[in-house]
């Protein structure tokens, strides 16, 4: 183990992500440690386990941490989120909680006695403390305005280039047809995607599955952002895409598409089978898809074309060398991670259990597994997954799923060389070209704490207003509504309440920058 610390020192050190132990750090601990730790929608087990006991990764956990644990989780077939409130409301806590959506609820919590404060045990998690000392961005985001610290986040080591997760490849066989270069502009993707309808071997300009919006990969193009509900604008002000002024630019555009037979009239109804069933029957010029999905035609569209013929494109943009404000990736924390319950009796065990996985020993497992099982040292002294679990018959993220939390989202920080590794060799250089130029992380909206009045209000309004937005969405593009009744529209939506609810989101957005 320690030849394994000793090399993944320097990797982090490359990496920049220098986790950092200190004496209390030592692990496994000594003596009997025993914590009960509950599990909402993260640190998932395999699905061929029946519990966590059976489950490599929850083993190493235990075994390296040195403590054991009880897991705890909603039964098979149960609603997760149903359990977790009633076991809250029975008032019998377990030690930790891992949990979603944490800053919507921390105050709460901390004001209702089930969340334990942490500011003050920090010297029990000397490798967190050493990662938020460089990172002071995650420190303010596990912070709630009253300056209570509460959470042990998941975290990616480049929020930017793990939160993309997807965008548009253009077949670059039929863009040599047409004598264009990639798009790159709005100007540009109309110029394209119509040549792409008067060639006579393209069945499709452009292809969405229903998993994915247009308004994602060109609201950058018409000055909104179409991936949050809520963001940053460039004057630090919160705004929405569900009224921007571009945004009904944009909905004109898509009806126009729409009609056209530029964008696929089945776009809302087309499931992923039915995008890959299209892409390797058909000829498609665009596509709009996620990192995933060419493992699903790779190899089919290879077979039949000689090669793979899709290249990603950059994010649009209005003018040709325009900064990316918009789009996808991911803010400082999203919101998950776990949290340390009134209830425990041994905080400093749960401090030094958590902290682990910010330690250099703690990155490597949680990422990577055990050495000799899931993965092996490389001839560039860097851990590589295993290449019968990279091949295996159930596909690779379902065998990596038995030996690391990081398929889905656990404790600690994901790993880009991990990412990288077990994506196929052409994944880099989508995300590569999907960020180009971006700076979307400034704008994402960040880690918010609500009051408990403003959590309640926000409840009320947001579903209504949400499933309204969307329909018009929609709606306005297939054609449903004309888009002379978009002003309508906007009275409607803040009639219902988006207005307040900017308004809230404003105070919050306030109290968050005074931290």
């Amino acid at each position: 183990m320690k030849k394994i610390v000793s090399i993944f020192l320097s990797l982090m050190i490359l990496t920049s992500v220098l986790i950092a132990t200190g004496a209390e750090g030592a692990y496994p601990m000594e003596g009997d440690k025993q914590l009960t730790v509950y599990l909402v929608g993260g640190l998932t087990m395999h699905s061929d386990y029946v519990s966590e006991d059976e489950s490599p990764y929850h083993r190493y956990i235990e075994e390296y941490t040195g403590v054991d644990v009880e897991w705890q989780r909603a039964p098979a077939g149960a609603d997760e989120n149903m359990a977790y409130n009633m076991m809250i409301a029975s008032g019998k806590y377990p030690d930790i909680v891992y949990n979603w959506n944490l800053p919507t609820y921390a105050e709460t919590a901390i004001a209702d006695g089930i969340m334990q404060p942490i500011e003050d045990y920090m010297e029990f998690a000397p490798a967190l403390s050493a990662y938020i000392e460089r990172h002071p961005e995650v420190r303010k985001a596990i912070t709630t305005d009253n300056g209570h610290m509460y959470a042990f986040p998941f975290l990616y080591e480049d929020p930017q280039y793990l939160g993309t997760t997807q965008g548009v490849s253009v077949n670059m066989k039929l863009l040599a047809q047409t004598g264009l270069d990639k798009p790159v502009t709005m100007a540009d993707w109309e110029e394209v995607l119509y040549a792409f309808k008067d060639l006579e071997e393209c069945d499709y300009p452009f292809c969405v599955s229903d998993n994915f919006e247009p308004r994602v990969w060109f609201g950058n193009a018409f000055g909104f952002n179409g991936y949050d509900r809520y963001y940053v604008n460039m004057d630090g002000e919160v705004e929405t895409w569900m009224t921007h002024p571009g945004y009904k630019e944009f909905l004109a555009v898509m009806n126009r598409w729409y009609n056209d037979g530029i964008l696929d009239r089945d776009f809302a109804t087309t499931d992923l089978m039915g995008l890959v069933n299209k892409i390797v029957t058909t000829n498609v010029g665009a596509v709009y898809y996620g990192l995933n999905t060419p493992a699903r035609f790779y190899d089919q569209l290879v077979k039949r074309d000689g090669e793979f013929t899709y290249e990603p494109a950059t994010q649009v943009v209005a003018t040709e060398g325009d900064t990316v404000c918009y789009a996808m990736g991911a803010n400082e924390w999203l919101g998950v991670g776990a949290f340390i319950t009134t209830a425990c009796s041994d905080i400093p065990t749960a401090m030094k259990f958590l902290d682990w996985f910010y330690t250099d020993e703690g990155f490597v497992v949680s990422n990577f597994g055990k050495e000799g099982e899931s993965y092996h040292i490389g001839d560039d002294g860097k851990p590589h997954v295993n290449a019968e679990i990279l091949n295996a018959a159930e596909g690779s993220t379902s065998a990596l799923s038995r030996y690391t939390a990081m398929t889905g989202v656990g404790i600690g920080i994901q790993s880009i060389d991990w990412f990288n590794d077990k994506s196929l060799p052409f994944v880099p250089g989508m995300i590569e070209a999907w960020i180009k130029n971006s700076v979307a992380g400034e704008h994402h909206w960040p880690c918010v704490c609500a009051t408990a009045e403003e959590g309640v209000e926000l409840a009320n309004l947001e579903n209504s207003v949400i499933t309204y937005a969307e329909e018009m969405y929609l709606n306005f593009i297939i054609g449903a509504e004309p888009l002379d009744k978009f002003d309508e529209y906007v009275k409607n939506i803040n009639e219902m309440g988006l207005e307040r609810i900017i308004e809230i989101r404003t105070q919050g957005l306030e109290r968050y920058n005074n931290r």
